[in-house]
């Protein structure tokens, strides 16, 4: 269990024994609750889908918590390009830069996704989508980045750090709201996956079935 695990888990414990205690003073609340879920589950598609909705506070409050969990990858970013980069000297920006990179993105990643969007949905999709983000992303940015640095004065690494960190944090909190976190988007890549792991498989031919047709007989 990581360590983040154990204030999650302590509030699910503390709402679960509330919720108990009020079924037991207010019981009608439980069977009122299940009628709703049934409703809700004979409702058109149409119904839920705009019932499924989040508001503008709750998609303000996901843009909130998903800039506090990037501004905490962003500290770690920016602390390790300047340890092995502007205050040390021990490599190059662009390879300081990667690092930095990589370690923001576990970070950000495994927080987003358990608090942010609450996803839970197929996991090595999402990290896949998430690589496929970085694949097109760091390259741009490593690159840029480096071209921008090199016409600058060499303590000023930090300066095009920076600016790859608002790049990346608006593009990013599209891709994940959008595609990454989207239960829609990754359940059709699923089933588009499943379908060609299925057409793919081999099939036994008539000639292969023979045999055991014969010993049967």
């Amino acid at each position: 269990m990581l360590f983040y695990d154990f204030p999650a888990r302590t509030f699910a414990f503390a709402r679960k024994i509330l919720y108990n205690r009020c079924m037991e003073k207010h019981p009608f609340r439980e069977e009122h609750g299940a009628q709703d879920a049934r409703d809700a589950a004979e409702a058109p598609p149409q119904t839920r889908t705009a019932a499924a909705t989040p508001t503008r506070r709750a998609q303000f409050i996901q843009f909130l918590k998903f800039t506090g969990f990037s501004l905490s990858a962003g500290v770690i970013q920016l602390v390790s390009d300047g340890i092995l980069c502007d205050w040390t000297g021990w490599l190059p920006w662009w390879p300081a830069y990667l690092i930095s990179v990589l370690l923001s993105v576990v970070w950000n990643f495994t927080f987003n996704r358990k608090f942010t969007f609450r996803a839970a949905n197929n996991v090595p999709m999402a990290m896949a989508l998430v690589a496929l983000y970085y694949c097109a992303f760091i390259p741009v940015s490593v690159l840029g980045g480096d071209a921008i640095a090199a016409r600058l004065p060499a303590n000023l690494g930090l300066l095009v750090t920076f600016m790859m960190m608002v790049l990346n944090f608006v593009t990013e909190f599209l891709w994940d709201k959008f595609v990454v976190f989207n239960a829609n988007v990754t359940e059709k890549l699923v089933r588009v996956f499943s379908r060609r792991r299925t057409e793919q498989a081999p099939t036994a031919s008539p000639e292969q079935e023979a045999p055991t047709d014969a010993s049967e007989q």
